[in-house]
């Protein structure tokens, strides 16, 4: 190879890898609503909604997904419920419960699949409720994983 081409691999890789060092982090942060999909579903956590409050006073949320696949699919959604607190992942996070979805399509289509939990206070001030979201995929020949996905947080006022 002569030195002329091997001085233009050099810049070519190092311009690449300076764009990935770029980029990597920037694809790390979860967007606002995280949809995943594998082998032809596509699993989407929503925003937690506020449905009212208990008689003791303790709100009220109802945690939904929403489930699109394509036909002869079946997908199991575990999907977890947290409350946020800093710093920022979920280590410091307080767990409210968890539920597991299954669903077979025949045909194509969407379902919502919903649970409502109690929003506890758990410090000062409002709770951040979100939830997150891992599914499994199921067809003919193979089954498929997909990490967790993090829905929108939700602020209720306690």
């Amino acid at each position: 190879m002569s030195t002329t081409k091997l001085a233009t691999l050099r810049k070519f890789v190092t311009r690449g890898a300076a764009v990935a060092a770029l980029a990597l982090p920037l694809a790390l942060v979860p967007s606002p609503a995280e949809a995943a999909t594998v082998n032809g579903c596509t699993v989407t956590p929503l925003t937690p909604v506020r449905i009212g409050t208990s008689a003791a006073g303790i709100p009220i949320v109802r945690f939904s997904t929403r489930i699109t696949c394509v036909a002869n699919r079946i997908v199991r959604v575990v999907d977890q419920r947290w409350e946020s607190d800093a710093p920022a992942g979920i280590a410091g996070d307080d767990f409210y419960g968890s539920s597991t979805y299954l669903r077979t399509f025949a045909t194509a289509g969407s379902v919502v699949v919903s649970t409502i939990d109690l929003v506890t206070n758990t410090g000062a001030g409002v709770e951040l409720a979100y939830h997150r979201t891992n599914m499994r995929v199921a067809s003919i020949d193979r089954i498929l994983s997909r990490g967790f996905q993090n829905s929108p947080v939700l602020v209720v006022n306690i």
